[in-house]
């Protein structure tokens, strides 16, 4: 029991690391955690988890500390566990966040004087777009669509939604939630 709360709380301390301000890796790191990890949730689940926290008010990392806490609780040990396993991984996942805005509030002048802030973003923007990719090719697998393997019409229309978002945000300045609402009506209509 106590493994398992320690297990959560760093698991989501981890993503709260991970997930400070908002990061596009996040599906794809919380999936790691549920499913290679620690085989809490099969992908199916996982893809479920994120879709209700996306859905839900709130913060991808958030929501999905709170319901995969409780549920990870809930299936290990009893039901009246699971409220406390929801609150370890809910503090583990903001609990980084307090942390690194306590230091760099006492630090910011001497951060932007030595110009840190902006070399760690030069050296993680390649490697974001990588990571995200990664999460949706995650969410493609046969697994996480309930067992049902993806036929090539589905792939390629896909493929074609991704680059036509990414070309219309980047050439021709669209919103993003302009272009969601596009590839979400057309996935509407093709599938």
């Amino acid at each position: 029991m106590l493994l398992l709360y320690l297990s959560l709380f760093v698991s989501f301390f981890l993503t709260g690391l991970l997930a400070f301000g908002g990061a596009p890796v996040l599906p794809a790191f919380i999936g790691n955690i549920f499913i290679s990890q620690h085989e809490w949730f099969s992908p199916s689940q996982v893809s479920n988890l994120i879709a209700l926290s996306l859905i839900t008010p709130g913060d991808l990392a958030l929501n999905a500390a709170t319901v995969g806490g409780y549920t990870t609780a809930a299936s290990t040990l009893t039901t009246g566990y699971s409220i406390l396993g929801s609150f370890i991984a809910t503090l583990g996942v903001t609990l980084p966040s307090f942390v690194s805005t306590g230091i760099f509030c006492r630090f910011k002048s001497l951060l932007k004087e030595l110009g840190i802030t902006q070399t760690v973003i030069s050296w993680l923007k390649p490697v974001i777009p990588g990571i995200a990719l990664s999460g949706a090719i995650l969410l493609m697998m046969p697994d996480a669509k309930g067992g049902d393997t993806i036929s090539n019409w589905e792939l390629g229309v896909s493929i074609f939604l991704f680059i036509s978002t990414i070309i219309g945000s980047a050439k021709f300045n669209f919103s993003p939630i302009f272009m969601l609402l596009l590839c979400g009506i057309a996935g509407w209509i093709l599938f």
